[in-house]
C-alpha cells in the first residue's frame, strides 16, 4: 500500500489552497493506517491479485495455443526437414516468444494500472472525511504521514478520527468500483505438466507467461 501516500499529495494542496485563513495550522493523516484499519488494503490487494490470476491464465492459454501450432508445424516436416524449413520453424518460435513477451508486458501494465486506480479511488473517498476533520480543527494544511514527515505531535494526527468517520459511512459509499467484477483471487486450477520445450525460444516464451507480482 505504499502507493497510497504518494497519491495523497493533490489532496494536501487542495486543502491548503482553500484554507483562506491567516493561520497555518497543520494536520496529518496516515492513509496507509486508514486503509489497514478499514480493511480497504485487503480489498485492493484481493482485486489486484484476482485480476493478476485471470491474466496469468490467459497468458498460459496463449502459450499453450502457440506451442500447439508450433508442434503441428514440426510434425508436418517429418523427421528430416530441409534447412529452410528448420529456419522457418525457428522464425515462428521467435515470433511466438515475442508475442508472449508483449502479452506479459500488457498484463503487467493492466495490473499496475488497476492498483493505482483503486488507490486513487480510495484516496478520493477518504479526502472529504479528512478535509472535514481538518477544517473542524482549524487546519489549513493537511499532510500525509509518510517518509517525508519525520515527526508530528499526536494532537494534529487525524488518523483515528478519519477511521471512525469511514466506519460511520453507509456501506455503499465504501465500495471501490475498479475491478469490482473480480472480488477475490481466482484459485489456480490443476493443470497437466506441459510438454518439454523443443526449442530454446519456447522455454523463454513459457517463462514470459507469468506476470510479475
Amino acid at each position: 500500500m505504499k502507493r497510497l501516500n504518494g497519491i495523497w499529495l493533490p489532496a494536501v494542496l487542495a486543502l491548503a489552497a482553500c484554507g483562506g485563513g491567516a493561520s497555518n495550522e497543520v494536520a496529518v493523516v496516515d492513509l496507509n493506517e486508514v486503509a489497514q484499519a478499514t480493511g480497504q488494503d485487503e480489498v485492493i490487494r484481493g482485486r489486484v491479485e484476482g485480476v493478476s490470476n485471470q491474466l496469468t491464465e490467459e497468458l498460459r492459454g496463449l502459450l499453450t495455443n502457440m506451442e500447439g501450432q508450433l508442434q503441428a508445424e514440426r510434425e508436418k516436416l517429418g523427421t528430416n526437414p530441409a534447412a529452410e524449413d528448420v529456419q522457418r520453424i525457428q522464425a515462428l518460435t521467435a515470433q511466438a516468444q515475442q508475442q508472449i513477451t508483449q502479452a506479459q508486458a500488457e498484463a503487467n501494465r493492466q495490473v499496475t494500472a488497476l492498483e493505482a486506480e483503486l488507490a486513487e479511488e480510495f484516496r478520493d473517498k477518504v479526502l472529504p472525511l479528512a478535509r472535514k476533520e481538518a477544517t473542524n480543527r482549524g487546519a489549513t494544511i493537511l499532510l500525509a504521514r509518510d517518509a517525508y514527515v519525520f515527526w508530528s505531535a499526536d494532537s494534529i494526527d487525524l488518523t483515528s478520527a478519519v477511521i471512525t468517520a469511514w466506519d460511520n459511512l453507509p456501506d455503499d459509499q465504501k465500495t471501490l468500483s475498479a475491478g469490482a467484477d473480480v472480488t477475490e483471487p481466482a484459485p489456480e486450477p490443476a493443470a497437466a505438466a506441459p510438454a518439454p520445450a523443443q526449442e530454446s525460444g519456447e522455454e523463454a516464451a513459457e517463462e514470459a507467461a507469468e506476470p510479475a507480482e
